[in-house]
């Protein structure tokens, strides 16, 4: 568990790291209006968010390796629930931000998304 834990904290570092220098340029490139002024907050949560789910999959899947399915749509529904909650929450404090954050979150959903089942796929292929 232990080196399969600290592949994912590099390779989500390197996503956050990368993530981190694009939102950096786009901030000079992209008029103000397009960007969100909490942009790197939300890269912050994602990050510390989904190394806490991950961590917590690998312990509970590893103990019972046949209830991995049940731990990992478990750990989906609390994401996808702790996000709604946080975007209706923000939509509902920072109205004329509202936009902007959700388009920018729903940006490093998809990048935080994408990378997680990539590499969930590999952890997979390597216990069966």
């Amino acid at each position: 568990m232990r080196e399969h834990f600290i592949s994912f904290f590099k390779k989500i570092s390197l996503v956050t790291l990368f993530s981190a220098l694009l939102a950096f340029v786009a901030k000079f490139l992209l008029p103000t209006q397009f960007l969100n002024p909490h942009l790197f907050y939300i890269l912050l949560f994602f990050y510390l968010f989904n190394l806490l789910i991950h961590f917590l999959l690998l312990k509970f899947s590893l103990k019972k390796i046949k209830q991995f399915p049940n731990f990992y749509l478990g750990s989906i529904l609390i994401k996808l629930m702790s996000y709604m909650g946080i975007i209706v929450w923000y939509a509902f404090m920072f109205k004329s931000q509202a936009v902007s954050f959700i388009i920018s979150f729903f940006i490093f959903y998809v990048v935080f998304t994408v990378m997680d089942v990539i590499i969930l796929q590999a952890f997979v292929r390597k216990i069966k």
